[in-house]
This record gives C-alpha cells, sequence and structure tokens, in this order.
C-alpha cells in the first residue's frame, strides 16, 4: 500500500510543479500581451477607450480587438446585433414566435462576456 501512495505523492507533485510552470508562463504571455496593447494603442485609439471600461483587461481588449474590427465603424445597436446578443423577430407570416437572444458570430466568448461587450458603449466615441 506504501508503494501507491508513494506513486500518488509523485503524481501530486508532478501535477502541482506542472500548475506552477503554466501559470508563470500565462503570466509572462500577459506581460507580452500588454506590451503589444501599448504599442498598439499609439495607432489606435480604440486600445485606450476599450482599457478605460471597468473589469476590461488586457485579454478583453486584445480579443475585442482582434474579434471585432467593426468596433468604432458600427453603434452598439449593430455590435450588438453582429456579435448576437439583441433579441431578433422570429416572424412568419402566420405566426409570430417569441424573441430570442441567438449567438451568431462569436464562439470565443461566454454569454455573459458577450453582455459586457455590448453594454461598452462605443456608440459615444
Amino acid at each position: 500500500m506504501k508503494a501507491v501512495d508513494a506513486r500518488v505523492i509523485g503524481v501530486d507533485q508532478i501535477h502541482q510543479e506542472m500548475v506552477s510552470y503554466l501559470k508563470t508562463q500565462l503570466k509572462e504571455i500577459d506581460k507580452q500581451l500588454a506590451k503589444l496593447l501599448i504599442e498598439h494603442a499609439k495607432s489606435d485609439p480604440k486600445v485606450n477607450i476599450l482599457q478605460f471600461v471597468p473589469g476590461v483587461g488586457v485579454v478583453t481588449t486584445s480579443t475585442l480587438l482582434a474579434e471585432l474590427p467593426e468596433l468604432g465603424k458600427f453603434n452598439r445597436e449593430e455590435i450588438a446585433k453582429l456579435v448576437g446578443v439583441t433579441p431578433l423577430l422570429n416572424q412568419t407570416g402566420k405566426s409570430d414566435k417569441r424573441r430570442k437572444t441567438r449567438l451568431q458570430h462569436f464562439d470565443l466568448f461566454h454569454p455573459t462576456d458577450e453582455l459586457e461587450c455590448c453594454g461598452m458603449g462605443f456608440a459615444n466615441h
């Protein structure tokens, strides 16, 4: 039984080392991403607008810029439709079904992330 416990402890130690290594790598990637955004902010004002929103960090900013090049060109209603969080009318000549929110554009975001994205008020900038 002691041999099994030793193997389990060894696996646990390997697991902890791997988690530690991945956390270190993630911090390094975040630093590099932040540097890239600082450089990109010099030529794109959208970076500063996104970073000004409470709760929007480096990862969210870079994801939105990469996945939504339309930001700044469309108003917030159009962006909400594009992202897929606007209730769309599901109607035919004979029936008027309930409106539902359908995800249309993104598969990278969770629905709660998409809702936050739509409330950012790009129509004002």
